[in-house]
């Protein structure tokens, strides 16, 4: 499953394992958040530390992400609702970052031959 390679995932569960004090190894896809102790709350601080950690946002009702929801379907859902694997979704940002550092970079140069 492309979803257990993702860096969504390994992130989510490290945060996780973080957030609940639980072992990498005893976080299974089958198990649901409530599964782990995580209320809605604990939900709500994992989803904003996934987003503070990959600068990805996602919308702020999550429809079909609840306490119940296993941890298999909630890395399928937070990635279609990033809209890509967020592995491309951060390149690009980055590449698009990039590039605007490096147009106003080139324009300050462009401007100062046209003040010339």
């Amino acid at each position: 499953m492309s979803a257990a390679d993702s860096l969504l995932h390994t992130r989510l569960l490290q945060l996780l394992a973080d957030q609940t004090a639980l072992p990498l190894q005893e976080l299974r896809p089958e198990l649901t958040f409530r599964d782990l102790g995580v209320d809605s709350l604990g939900l709500v601080e994992l989803i904003v530390s996934v987003e503070n950690d990959l600068g990805i946002r996602f919308p702020a009702e999550l429809d079909g992400v609840d306490e119940n929801t296993t941890l298999e379907a909630a890395v399928r859902v937070l990635e279609s609702l990033a809209g890509t694997e967020p592995e491309a979704k951060t390149e690009t940002g980055t590449e698009t970052e990039a590039a605007a550092g490096s147009a106003g970079r080139g324009s300050a140069p462009g401007q100062e031959h046209a003040g010339r």
